[in-house]
């Protein structure tokens, strides 16, 4: 089995208003995009993801490029 790692995080985050910005441009799968993409970041050692392979991330997220770009980018 895995191990399995943990970060702490605020459970109200969606209450934040730069969240609620995301979720109504967005919906809740923005949201999820924005949380999937937190989790792989906390993954590497520089806790940055390159833009230059969004097209694998958006992949692996199951999501197309573009709609990863458009919650990406704000």
């Amino acid at each position: 089995m895995t191990p399995s790692y943990f970060f702490r995080h605020d459970y109200s985050a969606r209450m934040d208003e730069k969240c609620g910005v995301l979720i109504a441009r967005h919906g809740f799968e923005g949201y999820g995009l924005f949380w999937a993409l937190v989790e792989m970041m906390h993954e590497h050692a520089t806790g940055r993801l390159k833009l230059g392979l969004l097209e694998g991330t958006a992949r692996m997220l199951g999501v197309g490029r573009d709609d990863l770009q458009r919650v990406t980018a704000g």
